[in-house]
C-alpha cells in the first residue's frame, strides 16, 4: 500500500484443500529516502538507476525486477514505501562505476543521500563468425570483485564491435554467448 512498507508473514501448516483464516498482516508506515547521484567531480549525473540491496547481474534479471528509481536531469531521486531496516542503495549509470551508500529510511521524513558514481576503465572489441561481423550477439564481461563481483552486457554491433565504458579494476572474463531473438540477421553474402 502507498506510503507503507512491505510486510509478510509465514504460514506453516497450508495444505492442500483447507483453508486457513485469520491470517493478520499490519502494514507499517514506510520510510522515505531521496538524493542526488553525482560524479567524482560533484556534477548530477541523470538517467542513473537506483537499485535497493542487490543490482541484477544479467539482463534477464533486469527485464523481470525495475529498479527503484531514476535520477532525473538534476540527478534528484526519491524512493518511498521502504522499510525501516538497513538497506544499502546502489547507483548504476552505464558511463560510470556503481555507486551506493547504505542508510536506514525513517518514517515520516526523507532520509537524504548522496550516491557518488566513480570513473572506471574501458573494454571494447570484436566478434566475427567466418570473417563477417557477428551482428546482434550478446557478449557479457565478469569481473570477480567482492562483495558481489561486477556483470555487464553488450551486444555486438553492425561492425562487429563490442563496448564497456565503464568498468571496475580486476580480471575480466568476456562470454560471446549467441544472438540475441530480436538482432537483425547477419548477412552471409
Amino acid at each position: 500500500a502507498a506510503g507503507h512498507a512491505p510486510a509478510a508473514r509465514v504460514v506453516p501448516d497450508a495444505r492442500a484443500g483447507q483453508t486457513t483464516s485469520g491470517i493478520e498482516i499490519r502494514l507499517e508506515p514506510g520510510g522515505i529516502v531521496e538524493g542526488t547521484v553525482t560524479n567524482a567531480q560533484g556534477e548530477a549525473v541523470a538517467g542513473a538507476n537506483i537499485w535497493i540491496n542487490n543490482v541484477p547481474q544479467f539482463a534477464w534479471e533486469s527485464r523481470q525486477r525495475a529498479a527503484s528509481a531514476s535520477s532525473d536531469a538534476n540527478g534528484y531521486f526519491r524512493i518511498d514505501s521502504l522499510p525501516q531496516t538497513d538497506i544499502t542503495l546502489i547507483a548504476v549509470h552505464a558511463d560510470y562505476l556503481p555507486g551506493q551508500v547504505a542508510v536506514q529510511p525513517s518514517p515520516g521524513r526523507g532520509t537524504s543521500v548522496k550516491l557518488v558514481l566513480g570513473t572506471g576503465g574501458g573494454l571494447e572489441g570484436t566478434v566475427s563468425i567466418a570473417r563477417k561481423p557477428a551482428i546482434g550477439y550478446l557478449v557479457n564481461v565478469s569481473i570477480s570483485q567482492p562483495p558481489s563481483g561486477f556483470n555487464a552486457d553488450a551486444t555486438v554491433g553492425e561492425d562487429g564491435k563490442y563496448t564497456f565504458p565503464s568498468l571496475p579494476p580486476g580480471e575480466a572474463r568476456v562470454t560471446v554467448s549467441g544472438k540475441l531473438r530480436d538482432a537483425p540477421n547477419r548477412s552471409t553474402q
